[in-house]
């Protein structure tokens, strides 16, 4: 007997562990149960005590339902603390409870959780996969609201981890009933493996002790940071309406030691403390690949009426942080007002990736709105020591704050060092551009720059119409220090700053490090406009005055253009003449080049905006049946344009021919719909000619911010946030 091929060790483990796989899938299948809640009862039987317990003895992959009869709200007050839910997979859903409502933002639940928390995998490192919609713990619940409880509103440690569509701290109706804390996620002293994937999404956190989200890791251990974290769509510190003020009495929101994290589209206001503060690693590897953990982002909120500040960034410190700070943190298209200190703080930010910190950008979208705090708008150190370095700071639109706008170690402004010379200090205590000089045309920039010998900085140059602060970024230039740290500069930027604006500057080293700004310098007025030359005084340059022109004399038949009688023997010969060269029909070409801005980079629902359109024609030939068209966005009304345009909701202008070096100007005002979303809107231009292939564009977004309800001196109050002046 010849024995065939054996199977390899390989082949036999790969079809075990299929095998098992398949035996897990179906044993998680078969156990999956559904346990309702039928009553608002301590432990009958239909209790959530009784759910909890029956999901925890099934096995993973159970939901617990809520179907209680009656009118609501459905009120449970558990005599003791409720079980801790151990059990893999298990999703707490208040939204299934009839008079629920979790499509809306936020969601309308009517379960309510009085007197204790929930606590999810308490003691275990392995419990995963747990969603909470609607309800106040860190499980799978959706629809419950959490209030009046003892403990912490969420106390957990699993992975996979899911809460959304909750009011903590906040009754059904709105109202203002508070827990010791809000949402707590702390892993305990054993735990050695990361938490990974925690999603808290669209709930209403108010009215709680201590912070609304606190991700502290005063337990964590340099192997365990918290990764894949998302915290979006929330509403912390106010009601479910946004309106009316549920101030929680700590921070916003505070993190630890995160990898990949992403916190955006939220709305943090009115706390006791900051609005949002990171602390520690940024990476859940230090050093990693940016493009592969982008570190953490903060995008899209409103950060603002908060006591102690908008934003914090603290990378060194923490309790118990072994690892040194590593990973990018990017501060993009957030509106921090109203603050009661700095809108944004960096402190002992070191250098290990560069940026290590970057807050804003030129890009559409990405420049922050930073006004009417208490302080600075971004303050880089709190001291001349501090080591923060590496801190980008571009594009944004900084004004009306108490500080300056960018203000190193914290101390006012800084004077610029001479030449060649390199400080130690927040971002190096960078010198700012100076401005000698500015010109009308398109704006034209001179001046110069003194810094580090043989080294390459960008410079920025924002426009603003007070002396508030810089509003908008109008554009950047780059230049290189010589061999004794000196530079000079020119630059140009369309379009034109009207007279009695200002511009001012700031400068950012090639590692990344943003300093103050210089100035403000005031644009000068225009020049005024010779004025135009008499109808016909203009003569042609190749002939001469009629009075100057030869005429034939009385008596004679000579004509201007006869020629002198000939001399000497024999007739005339007539003279010679070259042949005239044949004209050129050969025409020039046109070249249509479109520019488009803004005269705001924010707009608010319902607020009026307006738009600058400028068409050069670059070439050297006429362009033929000429029209250029505005596209407005969906979310924008037209209400005028000048000059008048053909067309209600795109207005379009037509011209019969835009001559070689011909320069038009078109303006449009629009209204901001009343319901835009938040986001940025995109206005896009077009032109197009007869005689010139294809259709050039040119577009500039908008980013439309909620409405603000009142004014406070210079601040911008948002519906729900107390007045601090």
């Amino acid at each position: 007997m010849i024995a065939g091929p054996r199977p390899s060790l390989r082949a036999f483990g790969v079809f075990a562990a299929l095998a098992l796989a398949a035996a897990l899938l179906l044993a998680a299948s078969a156990s999956a149960a559904t346990f309702t809640v039928t009553n608002t009862s301590d432990a009958e039987p239909g209790s959530l005590r009784k759910a909890i317990e029956a999901a925890n003895a099934a096995g993973p992959g159970n939901t617990i339902a809520f179907a209680i009869p009656g009118p609501g709200p459905y009120v449970i007050s558990p005599a003791s603390e409720l079980p801790v839910l151990l059990s893999d997979d298990t999703t707490i859903d208040g939204c299934t409870q009839p008079g629920a409502d979790c499509t809306s933002s936020p969601a309308r639940p009517v379960v309510q959780i009085d007197g204790v928390g929930l606590r999810i995998g308490y003691y275990r490192d392995t419990v995963r996969g747990l969603s909470i919609t609607g309800v106040t713990a860190p499980a799978n619940a959706t629809g419950i609201t959490a209030a009046r409880n003892g403990r912490e509103g969420v106390f957990s440690l699993p992975q996979d981890l899911t809460i959304e569509d909750c009011y903590i701290g906040i009754a059904p109706d709105g109202s203002a009933a508070g827990n010791a804390q809000g949402i707590s996620v702390l892993p305990h002293t054993r735990q050695t493996a990361p938490v990974n994937r925690l999603r808290i999404r669209d709930n209403v956190i108010g009215a709680n002790q201590g912070a609304a989200i606190n991700l502290s890791a005063f337990t964590f251990i340099s192997s365990a940071p918290l990764t894949g974290l998302q915290i979006t769509g929330n509403i912390i510190g106010l009601d479910p309406t946004g309106t009316e003020p549920r101030p929680n009495t700590g921070d916003g929101i505070v993190v630890e030691i995160s990898g990949n994290a992403r916190i955006t589209d939220n709305t943090i206001a009115n706390n006791g403390g900051v609005g949002l503060i990171h602390r520690g690693r940024n990476q859940a590897v230090p050093h990693s690949d940016p493009a592969l953990d982008a570190g953490t982002v903060i995008e899209g909120n409103v950060v603002s009426g908060n006591a102690k500040g908008g934003l914090l960034f603290d990378p060194d410190a923490g309790v118990n942080v072994l690892d040194p700070y590593s990973g990018p943190i990017t501060v993009l298209g957030n509106e921090i007002a109203d603050n009661g200190a700095a809108g944004v703080s960096v402190i002992k930010a070191a250098d290990t990736t560069r940026p290590n910190i970057r807050i804003g950008g030129t890009a559409p979208g990405e420049a922050n709105l930073i006004t009417g705090n208490d302080g600075p708008g971004v303050a880089i150190g709190d001291n001349p020591a501090d080591t923060s370095v590496a801190v980008t700071v571009r594009g944004n639109s900084i004004y009306g704050n108490t500080g300056l706008p960018i203000d190193l170690a914290s101390d006012g402004a800084t004077e610029n060092a001479e030449a060649g010379i390199t400080r130690p200090g927040p971002n190096s205590l960078l010198n700012h551009p100076m401005i000698t000089a500015i010109d009308h045309g398109s704006v034209i920039v001179d001046g110069a720059y003194a810094g580090p010998a043989n080294a390459a900085f960008t410079l920025d140059f924002y426009k603003s119409e007070t002396a508030e602060g810089p509003q908008t970024w109008i554009g950047s230039t780059s230049v290189s220090t010589d061999a004794e740290g000196n530079a000079s500069y020119h630059a140009e930027f369309e379009p034109d700053v009207p007279g009695g604006w200002l511009i001012a500057a700031t400068a950012t080293d090639a590692n990344g490090s943003t300093s103050e700004f210089g100035g403000p310098v005031v644009v000068p007025p225009p020049p005024p406009v010779p004025p135009a030359p008499p109808s016909g005084a203009l003569q042609s340059s190749t002939q001469p005055p009629s009075s100057q022109l030869p005429t034939s004399q009385p008596g004679t038949s000579q004509s201007p253009t006869s020629q002198p009688p000939a001399t000497g023997p024999g007739p005339s010969k007539p003279p010679k003449h070259k042949p005239k060269p044949k004209p050129s029909h050969k025409p020039g070409k046109p070249k249509l080049v479109l520019r488009m801005v803004a005269n705001t980079g924010f707009a608010r629902p319902s607020s009026v905006v307006g738009y600058k359109i400028t068409l050069w024609n670059r070439g050297d030939g006429a362009a033929r049946k000429v029209e250029v068209c505005d596209e407005p966005p969906r979310g924008m009304t037209i209400q005028r344009s000048e000059p008048a345009a053909s067309g209600d909701r795109s207005p379009c202008w037509k011209l019969k021919s835009l001559a070689a070096g011909a320069k038009r100007v078109f303006r449009v005002t629009a209204q901001v719909d009343p319901s835009s979303d938040r986001g940025v809107e995109r206005n896009v231009a077009t032109v197009s000619a007869a005689n010139v292939k294809g259709v050039r564009s040119a577009s500039v977004g908008m980013r439309v911010k909620p409405l603000p309800n009142t004014a406070c001196g210079s601040r911008l109050l948002r519906p729900g946030i107390a007045p601090r002046c």
